[in-house]
């Protein structure tokens, strides 16, 4: 029989938890973000243990081994083989767990009957989003009432979803190069940087004319002036970003960690 020893992270919630805390663990979760996160581990005796040595092989271990309430189904990451002594030795797997997708969890709990009522439900506002949205694109400026709604809230809505994107992307940095310190600094000081800059030059070039406020209409012709200053801009980012796109596609994040470790490497040779 062959030892091999299972390691895992599992997320649980504090003795002490708050309604913030349930809120933030199954999104912690499924970003794999540190908080909330316990490292565990579970030892088995197989008779076979080839089986356990392909990454992405899925296995299900009993509730009795990992302590929950039901059997858990198991994703291999990676895999080590150790030699304790002359005579012994051990397989010492890096194992997640299988979770369904986000959708299905938060909706496992309805009957089957709620769950279709909803799916269409989803594909009804869908398509009448797309269908208004189209019509009002159009035969622009009308409706009216629609778009002087846009032109009365675009500018404060389109500043939170930019702090809100750069947000994401700096949670995201974090947990993409958590191996690495010179990454997570750099990208965690750009983008902390960014999160309020970006946000603060829109709101600086967005700002309303005085001659479009308190005048008939004035929403639309606000509008209008966003169309005609930020036309040219456009253009220049739908023309660089397949080009970004591919270089990060084919080159990835790797040649930017890589080159700021030679820079640090360039910077400690300096040094000494």
């Amino acid at each position: 029989m062959q030892k091999i020893r299972i390691n895992y992270s599992e997320y649980t919630l504090p003795e002490n938890a708050g309604f913030s805390d349930k809120f933030l663990l199954p999104i912690a979760e499924h970003f794999e973000l540190p908080g909330y996160k316990e490292e565990k581990e579970f030892v088995l005796e197989v008779e076979f243990p080839d089986l356990f040595l392909k990454k992405g092989e899925k296995f299900v271990a009993q509730k009795s081994l990992t302590g929950r309430n039901e059997d858990t189904q198991f994703i291999i990451l990676n895999w080590n083989y150790k030699f304790l002594d002359e005579e012994n030795s051990e397989i010492e797997l890096s194992v997640k767990r299988d979770k369904p997708p986000v959708i299905e969890s938060l909706f496992a709990s309805l009957s089957p009957g709620w769950q279709d009522g909803l799916a269409f439900g989803t594909i009804l506002l869908t398509v009448f989003i797309i269908f208004i949205s189209s019509v009002s694109i159009i035969f622009y400026p009308e409706p009216l009432w629609l778009w002087e709604f846009i032109g009365k809230y675009i500018r404060g809505f389109v500043g939170w979803s930019l702090f809100g994107f750069m947000l994401l992307l700096l949670i995201w940095s974090q947990v993409k190069f958590e191996k690495s310190k010179i990454a997570q600094t750099f990208f965690g000081t750009l983008l902390g940087i960014l999160i309020f800059l970006v946000p603060a030059i829109w709101l600086i070039v967005s700002i309303r004319p005085a001659e479009f406020v308190g005048v008939e209409n004035g929403d639309i012709l606000y509008l209008n002036y966003l169309q005609s200053r930020f036309s040219s801009g456009f253009m220049f980012f739908v023309g660089v970003v397949p080009w970004l796109t591919i270089f990060l596609k084919y080159f990835g994040w790797d040649l930017v960690v890589s080159l700021l470790s030679k820079i640090a490497e360039g910077r400690k040779k300096e040094a000494t």
